[in-house]
């Protein structure tokens, strides 16, 4: 009997450390990660990235915006851009912009965040100036598994960046850049834009 209370404080003992070093870390995407590429659906340090032909890597010229710099994700605003995290993370930021302007009208971007089981967690409504306004989206409180963003605008495309949430890092293989991950594919807007440095 002995010996198997102590088997049990053994493994219950190794339950709390593993517990422990499996914490939640935060990791932030400046999509500069990898080589810039046209994705459908790309999968990179615990986040599953859906749409129709997005960028991950776009070129972004705009100087005065605080939220995106170097490198970015682009989306096309007739289609919806779906995060879908492997481990549920109370913590969702990204910075959104719309790059330049057709008309007048503000463009509506919407968040949507989702619970494990899909069940809606609340929206957020942006109105933003194309081309001179950006937002900061910010998640925190329960724990999201997936994040839509849908964009009801004439621009042909949005732009996010610095997408931060939190992972757990075991197993987790660092991502690093391969030779020529400074090359250009597209860019806001316009396919086959010039390189630039990368995000930050």
């Amino acid at each position: 009997m002995l010996a198997v209370c102590r088997s049990i404080l053994r493994g219950i003992a190794l339950l709390l450390v593993t517990v422990a070093t499996a914490q939640a870390t935060p990791i932030v995407l400046t999509f500069d990660e990898i080589a810039p590429q046209v994705f459908d659906e790309l999968e990179i340090a615990g986040v599953s990235l859906s749409t129709s032909d997005g960028v991950y890597g776009a070129n972004h010229p705009w100087d005065w915006s605080q939220y995106l710099e170097g490198r970015v994700l682009e989306a096309p605003t007739d289609q919806l851009l779906i995060l879908d995290f492997e481990v549920p993370t109370t913590v969702v930021e990204f910075g959104l912009l719309l790059p330049f302007s057709l008309d007048d009208e503000p463009a509506i971007v919407s968040v949507e965040f989702f619970a494990a089981d899909l069940a809606s967690l609340g929206t957020d409504l942006l109105a933003l100036e194309p081309g001179t306004d950006e937002a900061l989206v910010q998640w925190d409180g329960a724990h999201v598994s997936r994040a839509v963003i849908s964009a009801e605008s004439l621009l042909p495309t949005f732009l996010i960046d610095n997408l931060t949430y939190l992972d757990i890092l075991e197993n987790r293989v660092e991502v690093v850049a391969p030779p020529g991950a400074d090359g250009a594919v597209g860019g806001p807007g316009l396919p086959g834009g010039s390189g630039g440095d990368g995000g930050a």
